[in-house]
């Protein structure tokens, strides 16, 4: 599976839906091929942008 420059797969899903087996898989995939990829963890990224603030995401 081959991939175009600058192409961007964006998972999104309740907890629990597959989200991070299905990146964890195209991770291996594409690096399987040689081809670049970087993983961004929202989880992470809001702790770093937000800081103490980080309220994360509520399913009511």
């Amino acid at each position: 599976m081959a991939i175009a420059d600058g192409c961007v797969y964006w998972v999104t899903g309740l907890s629990g839906a597959g989200k991070t087996t299905l990146s964890r898989r195209l991770f291996a995939l594409f690096q399987t091929n040689n081809q670049p990829v970087i993983v961004l963890d929202g989880d992470e990224m809001r702790n770093v942008l937000a800081g103490s603030d980080a309220t994360g995401y509520r399913r009511d």
